[in-house]
């Protein structure tokens, strides 16, 4: 249901705020972006997939970076 999945990415958010391990930063906001787009807010799940690039870009992961790509192409193509 929505309230378990919004739950579960504030959870994941906080956890990466409070350890600081970022490594799966990108794939936290793509996950985001896939869930929000699922429950119909795209234009928030299209900013946490533009998110999880930036994110990836900066951390220098092209593979993360790739992943976060090609689902906002699908999310673009969808609408």
């Amino acid at each position: 249901d929505e309230a378990a999945a919004r739950a579960v990415l504030n959870e994941s958010r906080a956890l990466v705020e409070k350890t600081e391990q970022r490594f799966y930063e990108p794939e936290m906001h793509r996950w985001r972006g896939i869930v929000l787009s699922a429950m119909g807010r795209h234009d928030e799940g299209l900013a946490a997939m533009r998110q999880a690039i930036a994110v990836a870009d900066g951390q220098g992961s092209r593979s993360w970076q790739a992943r976060a790509e090609d689902d906002l192409a699908r999310l673009l193509a969808g609408r």
